[in-house]
């Protein structure tokens, strides 16, 4: 309808009317003041009511919204101290629980400046030798290769493997087992030499609990052997998401003549339970005889 107006929404202001079009056939059209508007309408919704003073109504106000931040804070702090907890309660229960062999301290252990440091004893004069001898019979049986473990465990009382400290904290740590066997035997594996220290630790502990006479029996290669030891001392291997990246070294046997080592005295072992008496003894001293002709003069 020509020269009608409408009426301006409640709580959007005071809007303008314009008239479109050309001649007298525009078209009257309305548009609100939005801005106005709004701030109008937040001021309304938010102000107190008519029988509160501005004062007052903020006076109600504030100790709620502190109350309201006050609550918060506390909920984040009781979260974050029940998580610190639970974190400390599994790790100081996890190795009681998980592979309880790894958590007795060496005999000859003391305090002394900062954490522990172990009193490094004097190796016997021949026992990097021996070491190096009990290595080349790891493949004969399984008692050999605890042997060997068991070696291993008592290298840790000729050896340093304590902590390096200096202002800032750790930074770095002695040799220990792998820098005596880089030093006196190059040609021991070391992770290999490690499992089987694992090994003989495990059995150490089946042992004092009575039990490793009985597995032993069921046994007859080392994978067999660790699955039953972990089994008797209740061991959980946690597996990881992603497999770690190794890189192979391919070596030749001129770097590296323990492969056939391993495989002659197999052979040997061998051929020798096949032979009876008299032919066990010639085969012996032909073994002697080829020693001495490779033998240097």
């Amino acid at each position: 309808m020509r020269g009608h107006r409408k009426s301006s929404p409640a709580g959007y202001g005071r809007g303008k009317t314009t008239r479109e079009g050309v001649g007298c056939g525009g078209v009257e059209r309305y548009h609100p003041n939005t801005e106005e508007g709004i701030v109008s309408w937040a001021e309304g919704g938010f102000a107190p009511p008519e029988f509160v003073s501005r004062s007052r109504w903020f006076q109600g106000m504030w100790p709620l919204m502190l109350t309201a931040i006050l609550v918060g804070v506390a909920f984040e702090m009781t979260k974050y101290a029940i998580l610190e907890i639970r974190r400390n309660i599994h790790n100081r229960n996890r190795p009681r629980k998980n592979q309880q062999w790894r958590t007795n301290a060496s005999r000859h252990a003391t305090p002394r400046g900062r954490g522990v440091t172990r009193v490094a004893l004097r190796p016997p004069p021949d026992f990097a030798k021996d070491l190096c001898k009990q290595w080349n019979k790891v493949h004969d049986s399984l008692e050999e290769m605890l042997k060997f473990g068991d070696m291993l465990i008592e290298l840790e009382d000729y050896v340093d493997n304590s902590f390096i400290f200096n202002e800032d904290g750790i930074v770095g740590r002695m040799p220990g087992i792998k820098g005596f066997l880089k030093t006196h035997c190059p040609h021991v594996v070391y992770t290999t030499a490690m499992r089987y220290r694992t090994l003989a630790l495990k059995a150490r502990e089946s042992e004092n609990k009575g039990k490793f006479k009985d597995i032993r029996k069921e046994c007859q290669s080392i994978n067999v052997l660790g699955e039953k030891l972990d089994e008797c001392l209740s061991v959980e291997h946690r597996h990881l998401q992603c497999q770690r990246r190794t890189r192979r070294v391919q070596k030749r046997l001129s770097d590296s003549p323990q492969p056939a080592i391993f495989a002659l005295r197999e052979q040997t072992h061998s051929d020798i339970e096949a032979l009876n008496g008299a032919q066990r003894q010639r085969y012996v001293d032909a073994l002697r005889e080829l020693v001495h002709e490779f033998a240097p003069p």
